[in-house]
């Protein structure tokens, strides 16, 4: 399907609607002679779409003349089979069938329903309503007659889309289309309804008017993206209204007249000469005075008249005075000397006192002062004065005072201060620029030994750096989202777009897992898609992770963070390691991602939470989170222990085992093993590499992971030795079903039948162990022998004759062998926990 944007007079106010309505009502009009009488306009109203739809086994409701319609649940998606819509496929109507309280609910997503006043949605859902068009006509849809409509929704999570299906281009247009806080169709950001990031209601509470054709589709959404577990809802829908209007030669002139009007409207009146705007009233009173054979005769008049309003330039001279007024305000006066500012409002005077006897010549004249206006270039050596003053005061107001030793901020401050009460001494730009160079440089030599910020801050002074590294006297800091190592991410994803100031995402990546962002007091992520705070030291420095004061700081659950872990990794001459890992339980603490660390000059530090869930997790620990780098705190000796620093007769020892078990690898032949043997070998070199990044420190260490390391990978069996243990296990298994045969033979008297049935028994339990592909294949047939065996009736020897037994001696038997089972079981189960 192709997607097109919005049309500019569709979302048009819905006067000309009501009035096309209300003419209507009146049914003072008669249809053409080759048409039929106009039909009513009909409405509909929301707090019946869940029953009808239920009513309908979830499909399009008929029993309208102009409109079908019905719910489903989305999000919606142009590109998907379906559009990606699900049908409900659970009803609660009442007995009685009334239309209080029904209830379209879905197997698929429980959490979701759709009540007559209340639409509930669950993670990543929605609730889509479809009005499909029998018409030619106009469907409107009216929300301000819905009083008391309310919801419960953030931006940063709202789905909410419009759209028309035109049947016969199959195509769709799209007016709305709300993800991630933003509308991606006209490029805006949700207005904030009360300071708490919630959506204003006026976002879904729009009258909207459509023209449709017959088969047109209107889809109207409303949901959530919000994580699993929450619930998002709005309220009160009940009573908006669906209008669905045919048009036809009876009305259609009166439609468009009322549309064309309302266009007029929107323009203002002094743009234009009396001449101008002339045209475009005769355009209107044409349209008016025509007549239409059909509502298409009626849009194609409307349409051109359209066109020819168009045509006509504002031409006024209030409306070019207004024009050079704009341009002369969009320029900085201090950017001027004063004459030469004198000078431009001077072009501005000029054009104002001047007499124009034709259009012609006042376009001229405008056209000529925006050229001698733009022409006029800045004066170089203020501006410049100005730029490098506030170059000047932006890095000094930047820094803290406390962050610096007495003398060194003594420095800074003498090198500005010198700068400001001096600089308007120098009489050419030369002399400034070179004096400005020596203070500047003079007062960024000074570096602060200490650096802090509160996480809370961060995502808002990412955006607002564009995406990169924030400067720092002791590190540079930035984030990033994705995997600092996951073999299917590309490393280190950096955050490209913002939902809001202080919400960070990545468009490629929401697309796949919506729910994984950044926002300032929350961090949302999913598989292998993190949210990682780095920092590039430019001094050998600590880093204390601590709470931030405040009153509103209060230590606790820091989310929901089950199957998640907080990873460290450090980045030195290029060679990432991961030197943390930390589990995170189900409620960890901000404790949790407390932490002292150590960075040299160069060093680049990642901390990434990050999760290996299906669904979404969640941090709430940002809210409390501050770092506080200091220069004068960094640690050799924890530096070291920090980063598993190894001495070097242990780094040897590493890389002589090393070569020892891959030598080992070498010496087996692939074709000797199982595939998944063999990856096993591989995975046990991977493995001792991997143990001694972090769980050696001695050389003796290196050679008790070295014997263990190399006595698996003996262990692990080829193809041949699997085969004959497999023929070992098998053929004990035929032991003990003949030891049962005999067993049983010996205890009971069998008719030659009864031990016919027995020998078949048997030799079929033997044939089926033998073909058994592996140990637990034969198992399951031995288990089946024995089974069979033990039913064929026989007679206890020494008990007399005629007592069938065969059922009872089956069911002691197995009664016998489930207990022996249990004491087996019960001992390997206390045998593992014992060895655990």
């Amino acid at each position: 399907m192709k997607s097109t944007k919005k049309s500019v007079l569709l979302g048009l106010p819905l006067l000309c609607a009501l009035s096309l309505s209300s003419a209507i009502a009146v049914g003072g009009m008669s249809a053409a002679a080759e048409e039929p009488a106009a039909a009513e306009a009909e409405t509909y109203t929301l707090q019946d779409f869940p029953y009808h739809t239920g009513y309908s086994k979830f499909d399009w409701y008929t029993e309208k003349a102009n409109a079908d319609y019905k719910m489903m649940i989305g999000p919606f998606d142009e590109e998907a089979a379906g559009y990606g819509l699900t049908a409900f496929d659970g009803w609660n109507g009442p007995a009685d069938q009334s239309r209080d309280g029904n209830q379209l609910k879905s197997t698929l997503y429980p959490s979701l329903n759709a009540e007559n006043w209340q639409w509930q949605f669950s993670a990543n859902t929605s609730v889509v309503i479809a009005v499909r068009s029998k018409m030619q006509g106009i469907i409107d849809l009216k929300f301000s007659v819905a009083d008391s409509l309310s919801l419960a929704i953030e931006n940063s999570t709202l789905i909410h889309s419009i759209r028309k299906y035109s049947a016969a281009d199959e195509t769709f247009e799209c007016y709305v289309n709300y993800r991630n806080g933003v509308d991606s169709v006209s490029g805006e950001a949700l207005p904030d309804a009360d300071g708490n990031g919630n959506v204003d209601l006026d976002v879904i509470k729009t009258d909207r008017s459509f023209q449709v054709e017959t088969g047109d589709v209107i889809y109207y959404e409303i949901g959530s993206t919000t994580e699993e577990g929450w619930l998002r809802n709005v309220q009160n829908m009940h009573s908006v209204q669906v209008i669905a209007t045919p048009l036809n030669t009876d009305n259609a002139g009166a439609y468009y007249g009322g549309l064309l009007d309302s266009y007029v409207a929107s323009l203002t009146r002094s743009d234009y000469t009396d001449e101008s705007w002339a045209l475009i009233e005769g355009c209107v009173t044409a349209f008016k005075g025509g007549s239409y054979e059909s509502a298409i005769d009626a849009k194609a008049a409307y349409d051109a008249a359209v066109a020819e309003i168009d045509a006509v330039s504002p031409d006024s001279k209030t409306y070019f005075e207004g024009r050079l007024d704009a341009l002369v305000a969009s320029l900085t006066q201090t950017d001027y000397e004063a004459q030469t500012w004198s000078t431009i409002q001077g072009y501005v005077t000029a054009f104002k006192e001047g007499t124009y006897a034709t259009a012609e010549e006042l376009k001229t004249a405008y056209e000529t002062a925006v050229a001698a206006i733009e022409g006029t270039e800045p004066d170089s050596f203020t501006w410049l004065r100005a730029d490098l003053l506030s170059k000047m005061n932006a890095y000094y107001n930047a820094q803290t005072e406390s962050y610096y030793t007495p003398q060194d901020w003594a420095t800074l401050k003498k090198a500005h201060d010198d700068y400001v009460a001096n600089y308007e001494s120098y009489a050419s730009k030369e002399e400034l620029q070179a004096y400005f160079d020596t203070q500047y440089a003079a007062m960024t030599a000074v570096k602060a030994y200490m650096q802090s910020f509160t996480y809370v801050d961060l995502p808002k002074a990412v955006n607002e750096n564009d995406f990169g590294w924030i400067s720092g006297a002791v590190a540079d800091v930035t984030m990033y989202t994705g995997s600092v190592q996951h073999e299917t991410m590309t490393p280190y994803d950096t955050f490209e777009s913002s939902d809001a100031a202080d919400v960070l995402t990545n468009s490629a990546l929401q697309e796949e897992y919506p729910g994984a962002y950044a926002q300032n007091w929350k961090w949302y992520v999913g598989m292998n898609i993190g949210v990682t705070v780095a920092y590039r030291a430019n001094q050998d420095c600590s880093l204390v992770i601590d709470a931030r004061e405040g009153e509103d700081v209060e230590l606790g659950d820091s989310g929901w963070t089950e199957v998640c872990t907080l990873n460290v990794y450090i980045v030195r001459d290029g060679e990432t390691k991961l030197v943390s890992t930390t589990p995170m339980n189900d409620s960890a603490t901000d404790e949790a991602f407390f932490g002292t660390w150590y960075l040299k000059e160069g060093d680049i530090l990642y901390i990434e939470f990050i999760s290996n869930a299906t669904d979404a997790r969640n941090t709430e620990s940002p809210f409390v989170l501050e770092a506080t780098l200091d220069a004068t705190k960094f640690d050799e000796d924890a530096y070291a222990e920090q980063n598993h620093d190894l001495p070097a007769e242990v780094l040897a020892r590493i890389e002589e085992k090393l070569a020892d078990l891959q030598e080992y690898l070498g010496t087996l032949n692939e074709e000797d093993y199982s595939a998944t043997n063999w990856l096993l070998l591989s995975d046990y070199v991977a493995q001792f590499e991997a143990g001694c990044e972090m769980e050696v420190a001695t050389v003796e260490d290196v050679d008790a992971l070295y014997n263990e390391t190399l006595a698996a990978m003996q262990a692990v069996p080829t193809l041949a030795e699997a085969e004959a243990q497999l023929k070992e296990t098998l053929d004990q298994y035929v032991e003990e079903l003949r030891a049962e045969y005999n067993a049983l033979l010996e205890q009971y008297r069998y008719s030659d039948e009864a031990k016919a049935a027995l020998d078949a028994a048997l030799e079929e339990g033997i044939q089926n162990i033998n073909n058994a592909s592996s140990a637990a294949a034969g198992n399951t047939a031995k288990s089946r022998a024995l089974t069979a065996l033990r039913a064929v009736e026989g007679s206890p020897k020494g008990l007399g004759t005629g007592a069938v037994i065969g059922i009872v001696a089956a069911c002691v038997v197995v009664a016998a062998g489930a207990v022996t089972a249990g004491v087996l079981i019960g001992k390997k189960k206390k045998a593992k926990k014992d060895g655990e």
